[in-house]
């Protein structure tokens, strides 16, 4: 019996004796002497200089394991910093069957603590690749990083807390997924790096940040003109706000955050270049909640801010965005009024191409849209602008020949009335067979933040005349105009009692599409205005009309009838059911020929010579509200107030009525 035992006790003694000589042996070598033989061999393996700054441990068991404590992996020629990689301790792992052979390549590496400096070199690869990576014996390699602090292109890109389990494969293919923080970003990250010199793109990562995540594929570089980052960049978020926050932060620059009803989803990818102050976007894709836009874009930061793009899109609900727009800041906190940057065209030289196919403005639809607009200096040049308006309405802007900045601009309709319409100008009671037609031809020339027309002529039906005109395009359009026009014949546009019964429309009934009418100042000069089927000649007016309002700031004809007028005041729904407040004053030669003109009652002689009429009027084309009507004539002056109905008697009654005269007789005997 004590020989059956005998046997299994020498095996259990041999290996508590191999054990115990593995675990004591390490102790009794001195594993310093073999420091400069250890950093050679790193160093041949990855083709850099490889420096151990402190003590080496190795220990048998439970596997073999090598603790060098300060290591330091050089760089390349062309670096700021000497090191590419300077870590507290790292710890190798060397499977038995390796070290049996005498193979002294890890299976497993973790690194503490490392300092990881990415940078190009003068070689023409980064910092960060080598030409050779192992002598071709290893299998794979585990890696671990703990607590590692990254910077890439000048500390632009500072990762810290970094945390990274991985595997490099036998072509020197690193795969690795973990956790750090860039630039105080959280970020969890896949990440794949070639780290030898290859065709392929070295680097592909995918990135998990705040609100989203972005999918890159390409070259890092080092982020400067001479070494951009390029490759391929798509990204996808929920939470536009946060994902936009995140993203600034990301690349160093101040927090910004947009307003989270401007957007929500965005999907984009596109073919890139980033130097640092340079950006370039190709072939790009962006998905804006339910709005595509593709293009191109070039950005270049300096003195000025440079863009250059390109643009396309199906559709586009700009009312959505200027909705958005006027009810709140589109950056959160906004822009303050005397910040540096409130005038920032100023601060932008911009070339952009933009087309659309329908986009929805002021509640109507615009088609076939393109335009080719310059910023510079502050000031906008519209240098190509095709687009068909609601009304079939084409509008055609293109680049002259002559000198300076300059081109033509074409506009054609024949359904008037629905432009008009679509601006805000509600022109329904004007007889049907007027505002139909209009075509304008004119020069055009930038200026700051609108555009000029010069030289133009028009026509509106079969009325001609000719203006210059500033035009604003934005949340609002403003539109202020020099109008000259040889005649007007206004009774083809009267509006009559009649046809506003017919209409039996509620005058203050309003389409969304006159929620922000567009503004116009016109001052206009006018041979000849026919009215009541007589001329007034030389007409000036200076009037303001936003949506069926119109402010008569002032109207001056020389000679109606023989006299000259004066008005000013208000007029509401001019085109529907007009409502007017006028102050008025008439110097006549002729007072019967003007009381004759107007439809007022007429003196039975008429023989009333020369007057002076001054007053107010308030009412409809169906009556009107007398105040303070004064008259002198005949050595008479009469002050009266009281109400006039029109139709087809004149109806009056003035129960105020004050009359001085030096002579009754001759009054009388008009």
């Amino acid at each position: 019996m004590f020989r059956r035992l005998l046997r299994p006790l020498i095996w259990l003694s041999g290996i508590a004796a191999l054990l115990i000589t593995l675990f004591v042996l390490p102790h009794f070598v001195r594993i310093d002497a073999f420091k400069p033989q250890l950093q050679a061999r790193l160093g041949a393996s990855i083709g850099r200089e490889v420096v151990i700054d402190g003590p080496l441990r190795f220990s048998l068991l439970p596997q073999p394991r090598l603790t060098i404590e300060g290591l330091n992996v050089g760089s390349v020629p062309g670096t700021e910093s000497a090191h590419l990689l300077d870590a507290r301790s790292v710890d190798l792992t060397l499977p038995w069957h390796r070290l049996i052979l005498g193979v002294f390549i890890p299976s497993h590496v973790d690194l503490d603590g490392p300092r990881v400096r990415l940078e190009g070199g003068t070689g023409g690869l980064p910092n960060w690749q080598f030409e050779q990576f192992t002598d071709g014996r290893m299998d794979y390699l585990t890696i671990r990083v703990r607590n590692g602090i990254f910077n890439h292109a000048g500390a632009l890109l500072v990762s810290t807390h970094v945390e990274l389990s991985g595997v490099v494969t036998t072509d020197g293919v690193l795969r690795a997924a973990g956790t750090a923080t860039i630039n105080d970003v959280p970020v969890h990250s896949q990440i794949t790096l070639r780290l030898m010199a290859s065709d392929e793109a070295p680097v592909e990562a995918h990135l998990d940040l705040p609100g989203g995540h972005l999918d890159f594929k390409g070259w890092p570089g080092e982020l400067s003109t001479k070494s951009p980052a390029h490759g391929h960049l798509a990204g996808e978020t929920n939470s536009a706000p946060e994902f936009f926050q995140s993203l600034v932060r990301l690349t160093g620059r101040k927090p910004l955050q947009i307003d989270r009803e401007f957007v929500r989803q965005v999907k984009f990818e596109s073919d890139f270049a980033w130097g640092g102050k340079a950006l370039d976007l190709a072939a790009f894709k962006i998905a804006l909640d339910d709005e595509q836009v593709r293009g191109d874009l070039h950005l270049q930061n300096g003195p000025l801010l440079v863009v250059n793009g390109r643009f396309s899109m199906q559709a586009l609900d700009a009312d959505r965005w200027l909705s958005l727009m006027r009810a709140r800041p589109i950056l959160v906190p906004p822009i303050a009024a005397g910040d540096s940057t409130s005038d920032w065209m100023s601060e932008i030289r911009a070339s952009l191409d933009i087309e659309i196919g329908r986009l929805r403005y002021r509640q109507g639809v615009l088609r076939d849209l393109s335009v080719a607009l310059s910023i510079a200096s502050g000031d906008l040049d519209v240098r190509e602008l095709r687009a068909i308006l609601p009304g079939d309405f084409l509008i055609h802007r293109r680049e002259g020949h002559l000198n300076g900045p300059d081109g033509l601009i074409e506009l054609e309709g024949n359904n008037f009335r629905q432009t008009l319409h679509w601006l805000g100008v509600d022109v329904e009671n004007i007889p049907s067979n007027r505002l139909n037609s209009f075509r304008l031809n004119a020069t055009t020339v930038p200026g700051r933040q609108e555009l000029r027309l010069i030289d133009a002529t028009f026509s509106i039906d079969d009325q001609v005349g000719a203006l210059t005109a500033d035009v604003s395009l934005g949340v609002q359009m403003i539109v202020e105009a020099q109008v000259e026009m040889p005649r007007l014949d206004l009774d083809a546009y009267r509006i009559t009692s009649t046809s506003i019964s017919e209409t039996k429309k509620e005058p203050q009934a309003q389409s969304r599409s006159m929620e922000v009418p567009a503004i116009f100042g016109l001052n206009l000069a006018i041979g000849e205005v026919y009215y009541r089927g007589a001329p007034a000649r030389n007409v000036v007016a200076q009037v303001g009309l936003q949506g069926s309002d119109a402010a008569v700031h002032m109207i001056s004809a020389r000679d109606v009838v023989g006299a000259s007028l004066e008005f000013s005041g208000l007029v509401s729904n001019f085109g529907t059911a007009p409502r007017y407040d006028f102050r008025f004053n008439a110097t006549a030669n002729d007072a019967d020929r003007l009381l004759a003109w107007s439809g007022l009652p007429r003196f039975m002689n008429g023989r009333l010579g020369p007057a002076i009429v001054a007053g107010r009027a308030t009412g409809t084309l169906a009556a009107a509200d007398i105040e303070r009507l004064s008259i002198t004539m005949l050595d008479t002056t009469v002050v009266a107030s009281g109400r006039l109905r029109f139709g087809e008697m004149l109806d009056y009654e003035f129960p105020s009525f004050v009359m001085e005269s030096r002579d009754m007789g001759t009054l009388v005997a008009a």
